[in-house]
């Protein structure tokens, strides 16, 4: 298959998969319900399903976090496997996302959570050790993000730059893209970070990231940027789910639940 079929493959079944996602009304119809038990039923009514396949109706916000990531990963490998050889280490850079602040925490040296030795991925990290605990994360894969973090690199940033060193070394316009396309998420991020606690501003900065990347999804259509414009609007979805499942795990009552997420 020449590169220009498989992009055109590709692009089919993001389009299908784009067409499927969740509808404002699909997500006001799935925050309405009460409880998590109610909550995980709709969801799987949704093409959500996929990322809480293996989640039991009852679970703390551990379990929760945990099945999520195990999912999430399941998720952008099955995309990885649809991608270019050549753009395939770029895509699978997106699995390591949900581990990020864990990692990060562990780099800091910050104490180990118990539930951090119970998670497979996590758990040879978890060392009490100092030592140990440097010396495997020496060895991972998110190893020169953590560096540039511990050297004071905000998280994403750090993130975003060792995923752009993954792109094929000739995709210079793709790349260009990328790098635009990675400014104005992370722009959006932070205005999120400086004004948390701004419900209404933070819906009205994730829909325009949304808007932003549903543009760039339609306009660099057969190409990989449409591949990661897709993920990018994936994993915002992905995160408004978390938000739904952890409030419901920890705010059993709804009259006691914030209403920020």
């Amino acid at each position: 298959m020449s590169a220009s079929s498989q992009l055109g493959y590709i692009q089919a079944r993001l389009q299908a998969r784009h067409g499927q996602r969740p509808t404002e009304e699909n997500w006001r119809l799935l925050e309405a319900t009460p409880d998590l038990a109610a909550y995980l039923q709709a969801a799987r009514r949704t093409t959500l399903a996929p990322w809480i396949a293996h989640m039991p109706a009852e679970a703390d916000t551990h379990r929760i976090e945990r099945s999520l990531r195990e999912d999430w990963v399941d998720f952008v490998a099955e995309l990885s496997g649809w991608a270019p050889d050549a753009w395939q280490p770029a895509t699978d850079w997106f699995a390591t996302v949900p581990y990020l602040p864990c990692m990060a925490h562990l780099a800091r040296g910050e104490p180990v959570s118990p539930w951090m030795r119970d998670d497979p991925t996590l758990s040879p990290y978890a060392a009490e050790d100092a030592a140990s605990r440097a010396t495997e994360l020496t060895e991972s894969l998110l190893a020169p993000t953590l560096e540039a973090i511990k050297a004071g690199m905000p998280p994403l940033v750090a993130w975003t730059d060792q995923w752009l060193t993954l792109v094929p070394e000739d995709a210079i316009v793709d790349r260009a893209r990328l790098g635009e396309m990675a400014t104005g998420m992370l722009n959006h991020f932070q205005n999120i970070a400086e004004q948390p606690s701004q419900a209404t501003r933070a819906q009205i900065h994730r829909q325009s990231m949304i808007g932003g990347l549903v543009r760039r999804f339609r306009r660099y259509a057969r190409t990989p940027v449409a591949i990661f414009a897709y993920m990018g609007m994936a994993q915002m979805d992905f995160e408004r789910l978390r938000g739904g499942l952890v409030l419901r795990a920890l705010f059993p009552d709804p009259a006691g639940r914030p209403q920020w997420a």
